[in-house]
């Protein structure tokens, strides 16, 4: 299929940053009270709470939401459609943005839950919408933005960081700004699906039996005389219906081993690097309370969010090249080797130092499991088990999100290394590679055990039922 089939790709290039404004806002939510920690704090301290438990209600209140908003997405992206699953997620963000600057810390919370449900349906409705509006020849670049967005909402925040005061008051308006700023890009987007991307994919309006709209939408993306063959062979494409045909024969295995790395990219400590960075650059500075300790906390988080675009960046070329399980496999080695130096850093004399180690932690992380993870899931299941496997991924989000503020933190990180060097047998042992397989291959390769049941039928009928 050449460039001559498209009908225009600025309308598919418009239609993809539009959607993944909402990526971009997952990734403000998703580190605004790591950024705004200290601030957030002073602003609740009359609660009387401890402050650890503090952190770990407000860090958790995000994830807690995400298993939410994953599964109501798996829901509503079926029911109401993928665009306007987004609509919902936009006028959420609003409520939940509003309700997380006040001052009662109840309203705060209630507004973190809210914003995780946001990120949770973004999470899910973004990548599955924009994989049905990219033509094939253009899913890879198009995919990858969605990563970009939500880099760029994380270094965006970080930035923003740079305005508030040197010493946290109950006073200082500049979090609540920040707290704000995704309802921006909420109501740009909502502005983008009403009056410009105003239909939905064509897959979803063929599943509704809506043929006109199907057409229509198919239309836009492609020239006239390409659309009836199109649209025949979306007309074949099924799907699973309930969490019965993910959890049964079918895709059991491939759910265990996603299962599996989950858990392994949580529990070596990505969630708590990505809510608590703030915490762990301040305790990794000489001086605990003078303002050039803020300055540089804010210099290093503002570091991480650049090696997380750089990752975005370079991710799709090196799992191109090298493909997805060389990145689990080795990076899994390569993440446990940096945790265990980040846990005897303050013993070791020539290491560059816990920041930099951290650093280091997170782009290894960012190159490998963060990187893979979207990928493998969207290659092994179809889009209800994605949403029940981000739900789990949420889980583990949520256990590691509240338990960190508790645990000192280098033992915390050798915790993380331990869990790293645990899992490799695993990971080594169940990981397949994908790369460049079609479905029906990836299917054979996770039931080599058996060859009855789909597997005796024509390959491309295959193809179509395990899609």
């Amino acid at each position: 299929m050449n460039s001559s089939v498209y009908k225009s790709k600025r309308y598919i290039y418009f239609m993809t940053i539009n959607a993944n404004l909402g990526a971009l806002v997952a990734g403000i939510c998703l580190v605004s009270v790591n950024a705004c920690l200290y601030d957030v704090l002073a602003a609740v301290e009359s609660t009387g709470i401890n402050e650890a438990f503090n952190q770990a209600l407000l860090s958790s209140a995000m994830p807690f939401g995400g298993i939410f908003g994953s599964l109501i997405a798996s829901f509503t992206t079926g029911k109401l459609g993928r665009r306007k699953t987004m609509i919902l997620a936009d006028y959420l963000t609003i409520a939940g943005s509003i309700l997380s600057i006040m001052s009662r810390f109840r309203l705060i919370l209630a507004g973190r839950i809210l914003c995780g449900i946001c990120a949770g349906i973004n999470y899910m409705a973004v990548p599955l919408y924009v994989r049905e509006m990219s033509p094939p020849e253009m899913s890879g670049k198009t995919g990858a933005i969605y990563r970009l967005a939500f880099a760029s909402g994380v270094f965006l925040t970080f930035l923003m960081s740079f305005g508030l005061a040197k010493t946290p008051s109950a006073d200082d308006i500049w979090w609540r700004v920040i707290f704000l700023t995704p309802c921006v890009f909420a109501i740009l987007r909502i502005v983008g699906f009403m009056c410009w991307v105003r239909l939905d994919t064509p897959r979803y309006y063929i599943f509704e039996f809506n043929h006109r709209d199907a057409i229509d939408s198919l239309k836009m993306i492609y020239q006239d005389e390409y659309v009836p063959k199109i649209y025949e062979s979306e007309k074949k494409v099924e799907r699973a219906q309930n969490i019965s045909d993910i959890l049964g024969y079918k895709y059991r295995n491939q759910v265990k081993v996603l299962m599996l790395l989950y858990c392994i990219s949580q529990f070596t400590g990505s969630s708590a690097l990505t809510f608590y960075s703030t915490m762990i650059f301040t305790q990794s500075q000489d001086d605990d309370s003078g303002n050039s300790d803020i300055d540089a906390v804010n210099q290093l988080n503002l570091i991480l969010a650049v090696m997380k675009i750089f990752s975005a960046l370079v991710g799709g070329v090196l799992a191109d090249k090298l493909g997805r399980r060389p990145l689990l496999v080795y990076g899994n080695i390569a993440i446990t080797i940096s945790l265990f130096l980040i846990g005897f850093a303050d013993y070791i004399e020539y290491l560059p130092g816990l920041a930099i180690m951290v650093i280091v932690y997170a782009t290894l992380h960012g190159l490998t499991y963060s990187l893979v993870l979207p990928i493998y899931t969207s290659e092994l299941l179809p889009a209800y088990g994605i949403s029940v496997l981000l739900a789990f991924d949420y889980l583990c989000i949520l256990v590691v999100s509240f338990v960190f503020p508790f645990v000192d933190l280098n033992q915390a990180f050798l915790g993380f290394a331990i869990a790293g060097a645990a899992f490799f047998l695993p990971v080594f042992r169940s990981v397949k590679e994908t790369k460049g397989k079609t479905l029906h291959e990836i299917y054979k390769m996770f039931h080599a055990e058996k060859s009855s049941g789909l597997l005796d039928d024509d390959m491309s009928d295959d193809m179509m039922y395990l899609h």
